[in-house]
Order: C-alpha cells, then structure tokens, then sequence
C-alpha cells in the first residue's frame, strides 16, 4: 500500500532526477563546468525547498524570484576547481 508520504517522495525524487538530469546535458553540453550533477541537484532541490519556506515565512514572493537566480550561480560556481567533493 502507498501511503501520502511515499507519493511525496517519489514527487521529489522525480523533480530531483529532472534537475541532475538537466545539469549533466548542460555539463556535456559545457554550458556548466564539470560538477557532481547528482549533489549539485540535491544541494539545488534543497535550496529551493528553503527559499520557498523563507518566501512564505516572510510572504513575499518576490524573494523567490530574486534570490532564485542565485541557485544557478551558486552550481557554476560549485563546479569550478578547488571544489571540495
């Protein structure tokens, strides 16, 4: 039996696989610097996850938009040399 949790998760996991998915084709496309596309799409899944709650804790919804285009900063800069693994 499936309960609501497990439907949740297979939501998130699947959201999650698109993101690293996504990032490898733009990784072999090199539109992004070789990375860990797996933690680069949790830690990106994550990071959305917080903002959203931050957004609704202060309602405002114009910190996902603006604080949103930090996440792709934020996985250029983690795929650049001298990145811990």
């Amino acid at each position: 039996m499936h309960t609501a949790t497990d439907s949740r998760q297979r939501s998130v996991d699947t959201a999650r696989n698109q993101i690293a998915a996504s990032s490898y084709h733009a990784v072999k496309q090199r539109d992004l610097p070789h990375m860990d596309t797996n933690a680069a799409a949790r830690a990106s899944f994550a990071y959305a996850e917080g903002l959203i709650l931050y957004a609704k804790t202060r309602n405002d919804a114009t910190l996902i938009r603006d604080l949103g285009k930090r996440a792709i900063q934020l996985t250029i800069e983690a795929g650049q040399p001298g990145d811990i693994p």
